[in-house]
């Protein structure tokens, strides 16, 4: 069960992590009295999410950049935990509104991730989601679809095309197909993404809600089958 604390008890947190960080740093580590036995990463791998809960974004990215180098002088350039990290340092520069440097690290990410794991692979689909969530903040939509679809793909052959994890592409899908003005598109991704939230999780959650919501500020368009109604209903006049 993760640990759950408040913002008066993360300082502490911080405070005594850092303290016994000092004190690794000039006893001699191992095991017995007076003595610790963490691991080198320890500290940055711990310090750089309180940072960042606790809204210190520059120095959660100090953390993150130790870790990052940690991790690739322990694994190598092609690790997971090396995607971890990168992906860490992205989020905290997205959080800075650098999004830019961000979509370098996030890219980096994905990349190892698939080295890491081949192209079939959940990491990727995640990865490939977290890129696209940034190149749609960039307005790069065209660019957001293809990792979308790419994560999509992926999730559809690992899970089945009625898996939540789809859902929640299928209504990325439909908001980048929105934001390029194609409306039908983005009224198909959210009706089919709606249909799986709906079996998956009822019509009161809150994913199922928001998604009709977006669902139903689509211009109302009339379907194909009623054109060809109201085409067989001329014939007989």
């Amino acid at each position: 069960m993760p640990l759950v604390v408040s913002s008066g008890d993360l300082q502490w947190v911080i405070y005594f992590v850092e303290r016994e960080t000092d004190f690794r740093n000039t006893e001699r580590t191992g095991c017995g009295p007076g003595k610790i036995n963490f691991p080198t990463a320890w500290n940055a791998i711990s310090l750089g999410p309180f940072y960042e809960i606790s809204g210190n974004l520059t120095l959660a990215r100090v953390h993150y950049g130790e870790d990052l180098k940690i991790e690739e002088a322990e694994h190598g350039q092609w690790h997971p935990h090396v995607a971890i990290s990168l992906d860490h340092l992205g989020r905290a520069l997205k959080s800075q509104g650098n999004i830019k440097d961000a979509y370098l690290y996030f890219q980096r990410a994905l990349e190892v991730a698939e080295a890491s794991f081949g192209p079939l692979h959940p990491e990727v689909a995640l990865r490939a989601c977290i890129l696209g969530d940034l190149l749609y903040d960039l307005g790069g939509f065209s660019e957001a679809r293809s990792q979308y679809r790419r994560a999509l793909a992926i999730m559809e052959a690992l899970s089945g095309e009625d898996h939540l994890d789809v859902a929640i592409i299928l209504k990325s899908l439909g908001n980048t197909a929105k934001a390029q003005g194609e409306d039908a598109e983005a009224r198909a991704f959210f009706v089919r993404s709606l249909e799986i939230l709906r079996n998956k999780l009822g019509d009161d959650h809150p994913y199922t809600v928001i998604t009709e919501e977006y669902l139903n500020k689509l211009p109302q368009t009339q379907s194909p089958q009623m054109d060809m109604d109201d085409e067989q209903d001329l014939l007989y006049l």
